[in-house]
């Protein structure tokens, strides 16, 4: 067995060719970009075939996805809108109005669906917050609806007090008029194009019976609800609507919307009821389509979220020790520091080096050197707490930032990775190769109080163990070398 304090001997002659070294091998960072390239390209394409408009925002409201249509609308391109603010394409005030309704969807969490009318259009607005998976709510999709002919023919029914102010037999809506006992007095004949029942067979006949079990017995909840509301002395529209499904003469449904009023005489007396009924059907398949597109767009930005957070991780991680690296230490460090300083607790630091790993790496090869290096690595990540920071600090040195932990119980941890490191093997050529390794000890704010500074201290103390023999434990003292 070799010393361990001593370089490790040669390999016999002409030892096999050995293989490429692990730290050459790609990483999957640029798979990882190319997927996440694909799956944008994949959104932009879902978005465009979705009909209304489509368009993703964050909390600031800057447009991150257009759609085809949404560009169209504000008379933009889908590339010259990404960045700009989605209420820089309002009035002031209406801008105004929509950044309120961003901060209480932002504050409640749950979609917002509201309607409004400018310049005599109308638009049914959905906006619905993107919770990623660390609950955060990032982004918004927002979906607008042109329902422009739907609000004009329902502010018709509102504001007109004539009896038949529905009956026009050239439009596709089935107007209608019931007496007090809810029969028919009088069917448009839309009815018969969209049912395909005669309006003889319909007038005379009670509401109830144009629906089927299903839709009778959603008419029943409606009226019940609504009874509710008015006996609680609820504010209730005019209007009474619902959507349910009406039997064809040929048994077979078709899905409606129905909108009624009561009809008064000058006396006050309830005579009747005046309505329309409309095909939906189109606008349920188009509904339908809509909660599948923004389905697939939830999937698709939890695919990105992922992505994106499988990059992030890539970037602070050594590829060959799945150790935090260098960069990420340095990122770190500071606000640890100040989370010392702020609680006033102390925080260690360990500077780590692999004895005669030169030695090792140009005796065996580099493959025999990365597995002395993930060894090492796996031996200080098992021995850490959750709290500690454990890097890959470059070539065979590591660090650990161990929060809370003062001067002796660090030493204490160091001694345990020092011996555990020690009883690790490895073999080559049929040699057993011993690893040791040197560690140096400072403790904030004993030792010094700014990151670099600490740096320093640790370093000097990693030197110390080197210069008396390796293989140990060195805290640092007054008057190291820190240069």
């Amino acid at each position: 067995m070799n010393n361990p304090s001593q370089p490790p001997k040669p390999p016999p002659d002409n030892p096999p060719p050995l293989p490429v070294s692990m730290t050459n091998s790609a990483t999957p960072e640029r798979d990882i970009a190319q997927a996440l390239d694909a799956a944008t390209l994949d959104l932009c394409a879902l978005t465009d075939a979705a009909p209304g408009v489509s368009v993703l925002i964050d909390r600031e409201g800057r447009i991150l996805v257009l759609n085809r249509a949404g560009a169209e609308r504000f008379g933009v391109g889908q590339q010259a809108a990404i960045g700009t603010n989605l209420f820089s394409y309002f009035p002031a005030e209406v801008a105004e109005s929509r950044r309120q309704r961003l901060q209480r969807l932002l504050a409640d969490r749950q979609p917002l669906v509201f309607e409004d009318e400018r310049a005599g259009l109308c638009y049914r607005n959905s906006a619905v917050p993107v919770i990623d998976r660390d609950g955060e709510i990032r982004r918004i999709a927002v979906f607008s609806e042109d329902i422009t002919e739907r609000w004009t023919a329902e502010r018709r029914l509102r504001d007109s007090e004539a009896r038949y102010r529905f009956i026009a037999e050239n439009t596709e809506d089935v107007v209608w008029q019931l007496d007090t006992d809810m029969r028919f007095v009088f069917i448009s004949s839309a009815d018969e194009r969209m049912r395909g029942v005669p309006r003889e067979q319909v007038v005379g006949r009670h509401v109830t019976e144009v629906f089927g079990q299903r839709g009778r017995a959603i008419l029943a909840e409606a009226m019940e609800r609504r009874r509710q509301q008015e006996a609680r002395g609820e504010e209730v529209s005019a209007s009474f609507r619902f959507e349910a499904p009406q039997l064809r003469h040929d048994d077979t449904e078709v899905w409606t919307e129905v909108v009624s009023t009561r009809v008064y005489d000058e006396a006050g007396r309830l005579t009747g009821y005046i309505g329309v009924s409309r095909n939906i059907e189109a606008r349920r398949r188009y509904q339908s389509t809509l909660e599948d597109v923004n389905r697939r767009l939830r999937a698709q930005l939890e695919e990105i979220s992922a992505l994106q957070a499988e990059l992030k991780d890539k970037a602070v991680r050594d590829p060959l020790t799945g150790l935090y690296n260098r960069h990420y230490l340095h990122e770190t460090l500071p606000r640890e520091l100040a989370r010392a300083r702020r609680e006033a607790y102390p925080l260690a630091m360990v500077m780590v080096d692999l004895d005669y790993f030169k030695a090792i790496n140009d005796t065996y090869g580099h493959v025999t050197g990365d597995q002395a290096i993930t060894q090492a690595a796996r031996v200080l990540q098992k021995l850490a707490r959750e709290s500690d920071l454990v890097c890959r600090y470059g070539g065979e040195e590591f660090l650990a930032v161990l929060p809370r932990m003062a001067l002796d119980e660090a030493l204490q941890r160091a001694e345990r990775w020092r011996d555990a490191i020690s009883q690790a093997t490895l073999h080559k050529f049929g040699t057993e190769i011993r690893l040791t390794a040197s560690f140096g000890v400072a403790v904030f704010p004993e030792h010094a109080t700014g990151g670099e500074a600490l740096l320093q201290c640790a370093d000097a103390a990693l030197y110390g163990s080197k210069d008396h023999g390796r293989n140990r434990v060195k805290a640092y003292q007054p008057g190291m070398s820190t240069g």
